[in-house]
């Protein structure tokens, strides 16, 4: 019962930061007197060093014991928010995230601590306790978040989730004891795989960044993108001769997954585009009359329909999947996102009509996001699935900070305030990245024998 609970505040208080700080961006960014693309990097230095970490720390975990990496994990992630509440600066903020990003870790090793501590039977019932914490609780961050910082204050938003993962590093301290690593050979952690990985994305995401002040064909601009492709080759041609690569790059690009991989890079995108998007439109009031103009705490709350449609749809994913297919039920999903898009394009004077974008959002994201994971594993064999999964979820991080990055260098192209062209030219973004992923998805086989490996 307790490692029950210490997991739970593990995974609770990734998740909830995960999405909290989101509704929030617009005014930490004037907090900080900061610009928008400069912001951004609260949320895209998260899913990046998420996306690093994460297979890594799995690697560390079999060689040294899960529980022990676990703790690691949770007292750097405890500095970070601690980091975050004190921080005078954006770049103080910046680098407390990236710090909290590491929490990414715990998802994972929170999986193999319950594999290997657990009978199939309780395994069972503790996996679905920690699928629907990461739901709950990145819902109840995305949409309280707005009345934590105006009633308790802005470093409540950090401050709760470090009491919670501290709670979880005292309940699992007796746990030590009893941790027995799984693998024996220390020389297979890619530790260069993770480096080169992490500077790729660096040099793309700065770019992007720096796009609006530098140029986008100005010969910086050019030279962090093609430093970006650069490291990404050498990385590609040493985790292809890796005994033990980061992801498995073969299998990345497979037949048997590449339609499933690039979906999953889009429908990242998508969710974190828009989560992007809606924030700052709610809160933002243009002088073409685009934009609600609300207070952070009412945004925040007009978003709660995505997380309980996330929830919900996730949990009847498993019906809906066997009448129409875990294919299908993705295309549908994708389907959902570009529906929320086209509404808000057409019609966003009214927070009704925003309410209803959420819904559809929140539905697509929960199809979407719950039949991607049952395709993976329908596309290899069991001796791949874990590689597989550890494909699938550096994919959707990485699609979640590219998306991040892209939709606030948009908004920054006019300037310290959006006008009406940087929320259509945003819209317009989402909503073609939606029709990829819809098209995507359709490629897909309907049939498991058909891409089975």
């Amino acid at each position: 019962m307790r490692l029950n609970v210490a997991l739970f505040f593990a995974v609770a208080s990734y998740s909830t930061l995960q999405s909290i700080i989101i509704p929030i961006l617009p005014s930490i960014a004037d907090r900080f007197d900061a610009p928008t693309s400069q912001a951004a990097w609260v949320v895209s230095g998260f899913l990046m060093i998420g996306a690093v970490v994460t297979p890594i720390a799995g690697r560390l975990g079999d060689l040294l014991g899960h529980v022990k990496v676990l703790l690691v994990i949770l007292c750097i992630f405890v500095v970070g928010a601690l980091m975050a509440v004190l921080a005078t600066s954006m770049l103080m903020l910046i680098a407390a995230r990236m710090l909290q990003g590491v929490g990414a870790a715990a998802v994972s090793l929170s999986f193999s601590i319950i594999k290997g501590r657990y009978p199939p039977a309780q395994a069972a019932g503790a996996v679905g306790m920690i699928s629907a914490t990461m739901a709950v609780a990145a819902g109840t961050g995305l949409s309280l978040s707005g009345v934590i910082s105006t009633y308790l204050g802005y470093g409540m938003i950090f401050g709760l989730p470090l009491l919670v993962s501290t709670c979880s590093i005292i309940l699992l301290l007796p746990q030590v004891r009893s941790d027995r690593p799984v693998a024996t050979n220390r020389r297979s952690v890619n530790w260069f795989g993770g480096l080169f990985f992490a500077v790729a994305m660096l040099f793309v995401l700065l770019a992007i960044t720096q796009g609006n002040n530098w140029g986008w064909l100005a010969p910086a601009t050019a030279l962090l993108f093609l430093g970006g492709v650069g490291v990404g080759a050498v990385w590609v041609f040493f985790e292809l001769r890796a005994l033990n690569p980061l992801l498995d790059v073969r299998l990345l690009v497979s037949p048997s997954l590449i339609r499933i991989n690039t979906t999953t890079l889009l429908a990242g995108m998508v969710m974190f585009s828009m989560y992007t998007l809606l924030p700052v439109f709610l809160q933002a009031r243009t002088p073409d009359g685009l934009g609600l103009g609300l207070s952070v705490s009412t945004s925040g709350l007009l978003m709660l329909p995505i997380a309980i449609m996330n929830f919900t749809s996730g949990a009847l994913a498993g019906r809906i999947a066997a009448a129409i297919g875990s294919r299908n039920m993705l295309v549908l999903g994708c389907v959902m996102n570009f529906l929320a898009i086209a509404l808000l394009a057409i019609l966003h004077d009214s927070p009704a009509t925003i309410i209803a974008v959420c819904i559809l959002h929140g539905i697509g994201v929960g199809l979407s996001f719950a039949s991607m994971p049952a395709l993976t594993m329908l596309a290899v064999s069991p001796q791949q699935a874990g590689v597989a999964a550890g494909i699938y979820n550096t994919l959707r991080t990485v699609g979640g900070a590219i998306g991040t990055q892209v939709g606030y260098a948009i908004l920054a192209a006019g300037g310290r305030s959006p006008t009406g062209q940087t929320f259509t030219a945003l819209v317009v973004f989402v909503g073609v990245v939606c029709a990829a992923a819809i098209v995507s998805a359709l490629t897909i086989p309907r049939s498991p024998s058909q891409y089975a490996v």
